[in-house]
């Protein structure tokens, strides 16, 4: 999973930084999780460091954002964070 493999690069490789998940596939209970806070379309992954914050979305070759991924794409770039559609550890890498 290209996922996995990329939180393992990075928790090795900046273990002072922050990388994380955020769940937010549908299942049961979907309308209760959205009134506590999920938002649909959030990137796979956050990236903290001292001196950003990224916002990484994790796809295979052949996946594509859904609308709801790409506002939120366009919602964060206009407040001025970054933004990246991987699709391979070595695509992450090249953000560092």
């Amino acid at each position: 999973m290209i996922q996995q493999k990329i939180v393992v690069w990075f928790r090795k490789n900046f273990k002072n930084d922050l990388i994380f998940s955020v769940p937010n596939e549908r299942t049961s209970g979907w309308n209760r999780m959205i009134a506590i806070g999920m938002l649909p379309g959030v990137s796979d992954l956050i990236v903290v460091t001292k001196e950003k914050v990224l916002f990484v979305e994790v796809k295979d070759h052949k996946g594509v954002q859904r609308p709801n991924q790409v506002i939120f794409e366009n919602k964060v770039k206009v407040l001025g964070f970054e933004y990246y559609l991987v699709r391979s550890l070595e695509e992450f890498k090249q953000i560092f």
